[in-house]
């Protein structure tokens, strides 16, 4: 049964560039089971989901604070907005096509311009209930910028190292009493791709 490429995939193993890079055939299994692997470390790594995907009902805690702020950004506002607190569903305003802010009590908005990052409620989000809403949406990255792209191969590359027992050590010099070692810097996740996903990281308060 072949592989299935998992939704939240960083990379197209269709790309041949990809594949060489990997040392792997284009669509095999083993590069999309190794492709599968990576984008779950990175994701996992982010503390968010990054590639652009539907969130079906699910639900999220209660906040006094008014802007709600999903993990999945920016906020597709071409796609359906679902949104219940409480139980009770709640008219959102997306964009202007919707009509007039006024006539809605939760509004898509943007900390930066064009892309849409949190849900507002002017009243907050509190209840007695621990979680309140239940928010179905689209959201994430609709394009995988290139430096993602690679900082997702080379994350691959090194569980493709481990995989094959390679050593994480980068060298070994003399020692006043025996041989002194250094360990590769990379050996949980490559330098270059931990300073690509910090930019994308959301760090737990």
């Amino acid at each position: 049964m072949p592989v299935v490429l998992q939704a939240n995939a960083l990379v197209d193993p269709t790309d041949p560039i990809a594949a060489r890079f990997l040392k792997l055939a284009v669509s095999s299994d083993d590069l999309i089971t190794l492709i599968n692997r990576g984008s779950d470390y990175c994701e996992g790594y982010a503390n968010r989901p990054l590639k652009k995907r539907t969130f079906t009902a699910i639900r999220l805690g209660r906040q006094t604070e008014p802007r709600l702020r999903p993990l999945a950004t920016p906020i597709d506002t071409t796609q359906t907005v679902t949104l219940t607190f409480d139980e009770i569903a709640l008219p959102v305003w997306r964009t202007g096509a919707d009509g007039f802010r006024r006539d809605f009590e939760v509004l898509v908005g943007s900390d930066t311009p064009g892309e849409p990052s949190y849900f507002r409620r002017a009243c907050g989000w509190w209840s007695s209930d621990e979680e309140p809403i239940q928010l179905t949406f689209t959201g994430g990255l609709a394009t995988i910028p290139g430096d993602l792209q690679q900082a997702c191969l080379l994350v691959c590359q090194t569980l493709q190292r481990q995989e094959k027992g390679a050593s994480e050590v980068q060298s070994y010099g003399q020692g006043p009493v025996s041989q002194s070692v250094t360990y590769r810097a990379d050996s949980l996740i490559p330098m270059w791709s931990k300073q690509v996903l910090d930019r994308y990281r959301v760090v737990p308060l």
